[in-house]
């Protein structure tokens, strides 16, 4: 076996690392919990997963039985479209906390933006997850380059 990278030389980009484990469509429980808890003791330092994906329990199952400290791993999940009512984001991003066993997440974002929404509602509770400690940073992912503010 290839020994594990050093995790303080992964690339980075304002401190997220700049490769990341994606788990779209990765629906086996088992197998997503391995592929994470293998790709973290390899190396991997930043986890992408979403509400959508149906597969934020395995994630983090994955991450809770990897030989890496949680603060050593950038953790990021996406709000679904038709989660974006501001109550909805509180209460479907507290429900990815606990399915992903974390207290919060380094990349909290709009899945997909797509329809009508407030968007005004919408970034306020955002800054609500912000300011509550529930994410580090928030952004709203579009179809043109991302914004986001980091705290």
């Amino acid at each position: 076996m290839t020994p594990a990278a050093n995790p303080d030389d992964v690339p980075r980009a304002d401190g997220m690392p700049m490769l990341g484990l994606g788990t779209w469509q990765n629906d086996d429980h088992d197998q997503c919990a391995e592929s994470v808890r293998t790709a973290l003791e390899r190396g991997y330092r930043h986890v992408d997963t979403a509400q959508a994906y149906g597969n934020e329990a395995a994630v983090g199952e994955g991450l809770a039985a990897a030989d890496v400290d949680r603060e050593d791993v950038f953790l990021a999940t996406k709000v679904w479209n038709s989660n974006l009512a501001h109550d909805d984001v509180l209460e479907s991003t507290e429900a990815s906390l606990s399915k992903l066993g974390v207290d919060a997440v380094d990349l909290l974002y709009v899945h997909w933006p797509a329809g009508a929404y407030d968007p005004e509602g919408t970034l306020s509770a955002f800054d609500e997850c912000t300011n509550r400690a529930r994410s580090a940073t928030s952004a709203s992912r579009t179809s043109s380059p991302t914004t986001s503010r980091r705290q």
